[in-house]
C-alpha cells in the first residue's frame, strides 16, 4: 500500500487536446486502450464486461529492459467524466495512478495522468535503480501520451 509519504517513484504528464472530455475520459479510463499511447505495454485488455465502473479490472502485459512482465489494475475510483485512479500491485511494486480530465473555456480540454509507485523486495532495496528505471518508462509512455492527444 501506498504511504502518506513520498512514493518511490513518480511521473506526471499533462497536455490540452482538441478531443472532448467524455471523448478523453472514456479512452483512458478503459486502459484495454493503454498498448495504443504506452511503448512500454505490449497488450493490454480488459478482465471483465459491462460498463466501467469502480472494479473493473485490465492486464497489462509490459516489458522494460528486457523483461516481460503482467500488472492486473482495477479501477479504485471512478468519477466520469473528470476522474479516475487505478491501482495495481504485484510482487515487486505497487501503483496508483490517476487521470483528471477538465474542459476549458475555450473549447478544449486538460488531460493530467500521474503515477506513483512503490517497489517492493529488492526493488524497495534498489531505490536508485529503480528510480531511474521508472523514469525512463514514464518518459516513453509521456512521449505516446502527447502524442495520442495532440491537437
Amino acid at each position: 500500500m501506498l504511504t502518506e509519504e513520498q512514493p518511490m517513484a513518480n511521473f506526471s504528464i499533462s497536455t490540452t487536446t482538441n478531443r472532448s472530455p467524455e471523448d478523453v475520459f472514456s479512452y483512458l479510463a478503459d486502459m484495454s486502450h493503454a498498448s495504443e499511447w504506452d511503448p512500454g505495454v505490449l497488450q493490454a485488455r480488459r478482465l471483465d464486461e459491462g460498463p466501467l465502473a469502480v472494479g473493473s479490472a485490465f492486464e497489462l502485459r509490459l516489458q522494460a529492459f528486457g523483461q516481460r512482465f503482467t500488472l492486473t489494475y482495477t479501477i479504485a475510483e471512478l468519477e466520469p467524466p473528470t476522474k479516475v485512479v487505478l491501482s495495481s500491485e504485484n510482487s515487486f511494486v505497487v501503483s496508483r495512478d490517476t487521470i483528471t480530465v477538465a474542459a476549458n473555456e475555450e473549447g478544449t480540454t486538460t488531460v493530467a495522468y500521474s503515477a506513483e509507485l512503490e517497489g517492493k523486495g529488492l526493488a524497495a532495496v534498489a531505490e536508485p535503480l529503480w528510480r531511474f528505471i521508472i523514469n525512463s518508462l514514464g518518459q516513453q509512455a509521456a512521449e505516446g501520451f502527447l502524442a495520442q492527444f495532440a491537437p
